[in-house]
């Protein structure tokens, strides 16, 4: 059986594992230093950006295939219900796209700021004292935290130059895409649509944000009641 507190998702060395044991039970469960994952069945695996590494791991006989099983998966943009509320021609890319809404949706989607970001450009204090976004500075390793809590840092999304369309003709609202190495057709879709958003996370290749990272900045959103777009995949 797979102890699920330790396992991760698409871990294929569970697969090795598995195969070279044959029996998961002879596993080391006991330690979480020492815990091998084992399994014999993934039920559900996204091959986006994963074909090569599947198919070397067919030769090697450590996996067979995937298949269909009937569920199918999509992806979609994402806002939340508020949003949709405040502005339900944002449903639909025919409300977003065309120079005319240019400046719409740069006033809609501004970016989202990690908790070191609003510390050193926002806060007033340096978050050496309290306000309605942070209430301390981060601790070690959490500067670049888009949410951590509504008790110390709910997060925080502000008008750049990428948001100015007085300075900036070019002017684009913020979408969060994928991170580096998953499929996703958000730049393509936003060009040949003529939809003025584009991603500005630090992720190689695609300016998108780390899978932790987008669950934050959705987080951040719901807390602070602030527009946002999302490229997310549904069923999850």
């Amino acid at each position: 059986t797979m102890r699920f507190q330790y396992g991760t998702g698409n871990d294929w060395e569970a697969i090795r594992t598995a195969r070279e044991l044959g029996d998961c039970r002879l596993a080391n469960a006991n330690s979480n230093d020492t815990y091998r994952p084992c399994y014999h069945v993934v039920p559900e695996v996204w091959t986006g950006g994963q074909s090569a590494f599947l198919s070397e791991l067919e030769r090697e006989e450590i996996i067979e295939r995937p298949a269909g099983l009937g569920a199918l998966g999509s992806q979609s943009w994402f806002v939340p219900k508020f949003t949709a509320e405040r502005d339900s021609s944002l449903l639909s890319y025919i409300g977003m796209q065309g120079p005319e809404n240019r400046k719409k949706l740069a006033l809609a989607f501004l970016r989202p700021t990690t908790w070191q970001e609003y510390c050193d450009d926002v806060s007033l204090t340096d978050c050496a004292e309290p306000d309605d976004v942070a209430t301390q500075p981060p601790g070690d390793g959490q500067g670049g935290l888009y949410f951590h809590g509504l008790d110390t840092f709910k997060g925080f999304f502000r008008n750049t130059t990428e948001n100015d369309c007085t300075d900036n003709p070019n002017c684009t609202g913020h979408i969060v895409d994928y991170p580096c190495g998953w499929s996703s057709y958000v730049s393509q879709q936003a060009h040949h649509l003529d939809i003025a958003v584009e991603s500005n996370g630090k992720q190689p290749g695609s300016n998108g944000y780390a899978y932790g990272e987008m669950v934050q900045i959705w987080n951040a959103a719901n807390a602070t009641r602030s527009n946002v777009l999302l490229q997310w995949w549904s069923p999850e």
